[in-house]
């Protein structure tokens, strides 16, 4: 009788890539849904009499402040997978976090739904072609730093996560530069503070009109500056006078 590892390393061997069809159009990047996942094993391991049952184990809520008003409940699931072989009875368990925020009722859902898609990734060690997506707020500058190419493919594929090097205020990035530039202000963009703010803007403004590059910086300082309260009249003050870096003096 084969082992329950021994299944699960079949269900592996027959689970290839997953293609990515859910899109986050805010953040403009693609990710492999849960039910995309499901499907490329669901089948395999029932061929196999294998289960995955979930259990929630703990639940921790907190709440944030949204940018347009009111607060989102954010969800946080310590479920417990347990696999179990139908043929055996052979069981193994593990367990992984899911995370859901919703200005409703659908914060615990999705922070199931995330811990089952993330269970079954691991599991099987399913590849998606990137990192996991995370709506924006990821922040792996640890590994990413100092990579223009991997900047660039952020912007393509998913959300920065990274600060690339940028150049000064209102200057014009060399070529190729600018999709790392506009890397650089989105991620930013989601921390700025207003004393910080303008330098930011002047580096939106100094990217090439009519870029796909601009146009993705110039959404993510919109949305900062409506955060910091920044009236339209003040940003476009803005625009006229010459910006400092932070932290310069006169």
């Amino acid at each position: 009788m084969r082992s329950l590892v021994r299944k699960l390393a079949e269900v592996m061997g027959e689970v290839e890539r997953v293609p990515k069809s859910g899109r986050n159009d805010f953040h403009r990047y693609d990710y492999a849904t849960e039910a995309d996942i499901v499907s490329a094993v669901r089948k395999a391991m029932a061929d196999r009499a294998l289960m995955l049952i979930p259990s929630v184990v703990k639940t921790e809520w907190r709440e944030v402040e949204r940018n347009k008003g009111g607060k989102d409940r954010i969800a946080t699931l310590t479920v417990r997978f347990t696999l179990t072989d139908g043929d055996s009875g052979e069981e193994r368990s593990f367990e992984v976090l899911g995370e859901g925020q919703d200005q409703g009722d659908k914060a615990t859902y999705k922070a199931l739904t995330g811990a089952v898609k993330y269970a079954l990734l691991k599991l099987f060690l399913i590849p998606t072609g990137d990192d996991p997506e995370d709506d924006g707020h990821a922040n792996n500058q640890q590994s990413q730093r100092g990579s223009p190419q991997r900047a660039r493919h952020a912007m393509d594929e998913g959300p920065p996560s990274q600060r690339a090097n940028a150049p000064p205020p209102h200057t014009t990035p060399r070529a190729g530069g600018a999709d790392d530039v506009a890397a650089a202000i989105v991620s930013e963009a989601e921390q700025v503070t207003k004393e910080e703010f303008p330098s930011l803007y002047g580096r939106a403004q100094g990217l090439p009109k009519g870029s796909k590059a601009r146009e993705v910086a110039g959404e993510a300082v919109k949305a900062a500056a409506k955060r910091l309260g920044f009236t339209a009249r003040q940003v476009a003050a803005m625009q006229k006078q010459p910006q400092r870096e932070p932290g310069t003096d006169g």
